[in-house]
């Protein structure tokens, strides 16, 4: 029995000596990133999402590829260093967070365009990489070339891009308060790429082929990646409780509402009220309109929302709110999503010099130049480059 013990004690530490820690480690990043990856798009895909819940989506899903080929790489090809560092997947990281922030500070049809062109890089890097993979023994004397010039674009991106973002979210006062709840999770990620672009740095400067250090850097790009997906996974808990509250909180005034529905109601103070020209009652319309002004009003920034959007959206039938909108509020729907997305556009207007009209109508939910500036005539009784020409003058 000792004989059997003591052979068993052998063969476990001759296997752990076979075992890199590095690798192991690698091997522990890597399946967390695809669990918390994987179970931020179910989460995603439970309910109806927003162009920025549908953009989560999209970052998710590539960390679920990246974090799938450098699994198969530490796994089965662990041996092959090229294949382990010379994946030019964190090239991407910086672009996909300039899409972000650009995309919302501009708004304009063409950014689109604007944001692929930042995409060239990356995918020459990763045309490059497919050659060399196909043979190394043929490509062998350029690999030292690839590997500096692929950390040294991937240090700058990183630093430009969260510079940028900075910039952006501190010097533009409408996209900061248009981002403001999502201040914590860009404050994580930019720290998070600084500390890999100085990383980075420190590897490009020290790099030698065949080193032994090159493990360990393979691990702490994983750790990375790891770490960049728990940020967005943790982002995606808190929203999803913060909705579940919201959800609690008009489930609640429901049921007040039903409550008050199935009291007697044939006062006539009540009938000759600022809202006689409903059938619903006094206490009724008020909860409704209470639930409405529940709703954050980042909401109204979607332009395809639909009554019947907003009416599922706190619990009541749409004959119900087309009278909270013209007894309660004295206001149609049109009319009420349009000032809620025109006080957005004030603050633009104050604050954003340099952005086009088209940009601010797409940021705060128009479909249209026309639309958002017929809205805003109609509210203000001046056009928007009146107003904006107006206040700087005051500045």
């Amino acid at each position: 029995m000792e004989k059997h013990l003591l052979s068993i004690g052998i063969f476990t530490l001759k296997t752990m000596d076979q075992i890199n820690i590095s690798q192991l480690l690698s091997s522990i990043f890597l399946s967390n990133t695809l669990m918390l990856a994987s179970t931020g798009i179910y989460l995603l895909t439970l309910k109806k999402r927003t162009r920025l819940e549908k953009y989560a989506i999209l970052i998710l899903a590539f960390m679920i590829f990246h974090a799938l080929c450098a699994f198969v790489a530490n796994l089965f090809f662990y041996e092959n260093l090229f294949f382990n560092i010379g994946a030019p997947f964190s090239l991407f990281y910086g672009v996909f967070l300039f899409a972000f922030v650009f995309f919302f500070s501009k708004q304009e049809k063409q950014s689109g365009k604007i944001i692929l062109w930042h995409f060239i890089i990356p995918l020459l890097y990763s045309f490059a990489f497919l050659i060399i993979l196909s043979g190394p023994e043929y490509w062998k004397d350029y690999i030292y070339s690839y590997i500096l010039t692929l950390y040294v674009f991937t240090s700058m991106s990183f630093v430009m891009y969260a510079a940028y973002t900075y910039y952006i979210v501190k010097t533009k006062k409408a996209v900061k308060n248009y981002l403001n709840v999502y201040k914590n999770l860009l404050t994580e990620l930019l720290i998070l790429l600084c500390c890999v672009a100085v990383l980075f740095i420190g590897y490009t400067f020290g790099y030698k082929p065949d080193k032994s250090g090159d493990r360990i850097i393979v691990s702490l790009i994983h750790f990375a990646l790891f770490a960049a997906t728990g940020i967005i996974f943790r982002q995606l808990i808190k929203n999803n409780y913060k909705e579940k509250t919201n959800n609690k909180k008009i489930i609640s005034l429901n049921a007040s509402v039903k409550e008050t529905d199935s009291k007697p109601q044939n006062t006539q103070n009540e009938m000759d009220s600022k809202y006689k020209k409903s059938k619903l009652t006094d206490s009724i319309l008020r909860n409704y309109v209470e639930l409405l002004e529940n709703i954050d009003n980042t909401y109204y920034l979607n332009p395809e929302l639909s009554l019947q959007a907003v009416a599922k959206k706190i619990g009541i039938s749409k004959y119900n709110l087309t009278q909270v909108f013209s007894a309660g509020l004295d206001t149609n729907f049109n009319q009420y999503v349009n000032k809620k997305r025109l006080t957005f556009a004030v603050e633009f207007l104050k604050s954003e010099d340099d952005m086009s009209m088209e940009s601010i109508a797409y940021a705060c939910g128009f479909n249209s130049r026309t639309s958002f500036y017929r809205a805003f005539s109609n509210e203000f009784k001046i056009t928007p480059t009146q107003f904006k020409n107006v206040n700087s003058h005051n500045k």
